[in-house]
């Protein structure tokens, strides 16, 4: 079995301004979301260590850049392996409460668009396309997470993402993107992609690109952080998929 990403509305604006800031700080919401009932099933074991761990957690998120994107020390680092040897558990419990946090307070769990393990790459020709242009830039950003990033390190949770800006300057650049000449639905999968991107971009949202979710367990959040009434069938989008 190959990785399953998944592209999500995502509140990009509500991240950056509330959840970044307390994952860099004093961590209340990071502390609501690891004790609670989701958090013991999504961490598989929340009690052991419990605040030794959240402070750990914590230490990790406080290195990141203002994006939130890059780990600094470990960009950095002479040896990356042995620095994730030493923080393999905060990473770990980072890739995995922060899936959690997430779809709790700033993204849509469901629908989302497929990615597959790697559609974007059987249906864009990335290797015609401009390397100086946005589109292909920000197509990039779906795809992979950035250099010197512990997101997803592990296989599991967020790997990149658009802000809400940044979608919309993809979408003002879509025409740079190329299809596969020799895969028949890559037409198809770009315009749909497209659509997904104008829904985001037209209710002020970014995009987040995930992986390996914990499914079962998100399956249980009770109440969608974003309230849009999107009517999601009138698109007909063949690569929409639904839990629940």
């Amino acid at each position: 079995m190959g990785d399953c990403n998944t592209l999500h509305l995502f509140d990009s604006k509500k991240f950056h301004n509330i959840i970044v800031p307390d994952l860099m700080g004093e961590g209340r919401i990071l502390q609501h979301y690891f004790n609670s009932c989701l958090g013991k099933s999504i961490l598989w074991d929340n009690v052991t260590n419990r605040g030794h761990r959240i402070e750990n957690i914590l230490k990790l998120c406080r290195d990141f850049d203002a994006g939130f994107k890059i780990h600094s020390i470990y960009k950095h680092a002479t040896n990356q392996d042995t620095f994730v040897n030493i923080h393999i558990q905060a990473i770990e419990d980072l890739s995995r409460i922060i899936q959690l946090i997430v779809f709790s307070e700033c993204a849509l769990f469901t629908p989302h668009f497929r990615l597959g393990k790697r559609l974007l790459s059987y249906f864009v020709d990335f290797d015609k396309m401009d390397y100086k242009s946005v589109a292909l830039k920000y197509l990039e950003a779906l795809r992979f997470p950035e250099s010197g990033s512990l997101h997803a390190y592990l296989g599991n949770g967020m790997v990149n993402w658009l802000t809400d800006n940044e979608v919309k300057l993809l979408l003002a650049n879509y025409g740079d993107i190329i299809p596969q000449e020799t895969e028949e639905y890559a037409a198809s999968y770009i315009s749909e992609l497209r659509i997904f991107l104008e829904i985001a971009a037209k209710n002020d949202l970014g995009v987040v690109t995930m992986v390996n979710l914990s499914e079962i367990v998100l399956d249980l959040i009770t109440a969608s952080p974003i309230k849009l009434a999107i009517p999601w069938e009138e698109y007909n989008l063949d690569n929409l998929t639904y839990h629940k």
